[in-house]
């Protein structure tokens, strides 16, 4: 499984911008900003709060950075709060064909 997503991860990591159509480069960025949006939107909730704080606890002393917030932690507790972040207010984009929440899985 690991090296799946190794490879997917260094096939999207190939992909320049420009390469897209512009359809696809709005969508993302309406994604991003709705994301964003969200994680400003939750951070100060109890969930949220504890989220950070765990994130810390368990990874003092790492660059990762979330979003909305000055705490800095480990790679992969900055990207568990940030999708905690996302989804605190359940105010996230949804693909109404699966009823999934992609920005949350993806963004972080």
């Amino acid at each position: 499984m690991t090296t799946f997503i190794r490879n997917a991860a260094e096939d999207v990591l190939a992909i320049e911008a420009h390469e897209l159509p512009q359809s696809v480069r709005t969508k993302a960025g309406i994604c991003l900003l709705d994301f964003l949006g969200a994680c400003l939107d939750g951070v100060e909730l109890p969930w949220a709060r504890q989220a950070i704080a765990a994130g810390v606890a368990l990874g003092s002393g790492g660059t990762g950075r979330i979003l909305a917030h000055t705490a800095r932690m480990g790679a992969a507790e900055a990207a568990f709060v940030n999708a905690t972040l996302g989804g605190a207010t359940s105010q996230m984009d949804t693909f109404a064909d699966s009823a999934t929440h992609p920005g949350v899985a993806i963004i972080p």
